[in-house]
């Protein structure tokens, strides 16, 4: 099949077909060991949720997350973020927080909690992590002075930066492999590759990339997308136009404002300076006037001379 165009792994439509598809669980499994790398997978079941078009005009919860469980004990969700929403930390926080009280029913005890992972793919890079020189880092519940100790297993996020990728990717990884072929599978030679689920993997977005139904919803995906972050950017520049607006309305304010009370500052001056004026023409002593006036003895003796 010849194929002119790949569509892009990075939109979150694409990359769920990819990896949350019956029939490609071992294309997941081999993702997963290659981030979470202390965990051997002997069982993995996704979560198989029908995506429908209206689906793809929306964020609603986990419907284009991926969600696995591995080993019947341990509950994974994986997200490509396309779009900086500004507040990924909460999000992530939120899906964690909801797979993790699902996972036992009411009644049960805690300790049946089953240890959730949260691994997000993030095709911009997060503010606030620009000192993380690496584009995977891993996190914790850990406690202040003694990072070494972990408050819980049970919480595991995993944050992979794509546009990092270029600048701290140093030796060849399972993991490289796969970063490469989410953000250029064109440019991945897979004679070099070795790994028989990257390959395939390939092979899946060929086949969907030919399909005209595919390219479709991949487009309607990114649309919504497109459309999302220009109502987002049309919502900025409306707030900092009011915010300029309001700003320049408060500097007029405040600049009346101060210049009355200047103008009240200079006349009560003047008013003073007249006032040891004509008690200096009564030859009225400098204590005098000093006390009566508020002025200093200096200002008045400048204004006898």
């Amino acid at each position: 099949m010849f194929i002119t165009k790949l569509l892009d792994l990075k939109n979150d439509y694409i990359f769920k077909r990819i990896f949350g598809y019956s029939g490609n669980e071992d294309i997941t499994k081999n993702l997963i060991t290659a981030i979470v790398e202390d965990i051997k997978i002997t069982n993995i079941v996704l979560d198989l949720n029908t995506i429908t078009p209206q689906d793809l005009k929306d964020d609603k919860f986990g419907v284009l997350d991926i969600r696995a469980e591995i080993n019947n004990s341990i509950q994974t969700n994986i997200e490509m973020q396309m779009v900086d929403k500004k507040d990924i930390e909460n999000r992530i926080m939120f899906y964690w927080s909801k797979l993790y009280s699902n996972s036992i029913k009411l009644g049960e005890k805690y300790i049946n909690a089953k240890k959730t992972i949260i691994i997000l793919f993030a095709d911009y890079e997060i503010s606030g992590l620009e000192t993380i020189h690496k584009y995977l880092s891993k996190w914790h519940i850990r406690e202040d002075e003694y990072k070494e100790m972990i408050l819980t297993r049970n919480l595991e996020i995993y944050i992979i930066e794509l546009p990092k990728c270029e600048k701290y990717m140093s030796k060849n990884t399972e993991l490289n492999t796969w970063v490469n072929f989410i953000r250029k599978p064109e440019d991945l030679d897979m004679e070099d590759v070795d790994n028989e689920a990257v390959k395939k993997a390939k092979k899946v977005l060929e086949e969907i990339s030919g399909d005209k139904k595919e390219q479709e919803l991949a487009f309607q995906r990114l649309m919504y997308k497109m459309d999302q972050k220009a109502v987002e950017a049309a919502g900025y520049d409306k707030g900092l136009e009011a915010g300029r607006e309001q700003g320049m309305q408060q500097g007029m304010e405040k600049g009346i404002q101060q210049g009355i009370e200047k103008g009240i500052q200079q006349g009560v001056a003047n008013e003073k300076l007249e006032i040891a004026k004509n008690m200096l023409k009564q030859n009225i002593s400098v204590e005098t006037i000093v006390e009566c006036t508020g002025l200093t003895k200096e200002e008045i003796e400048k204004i006898n001379k």
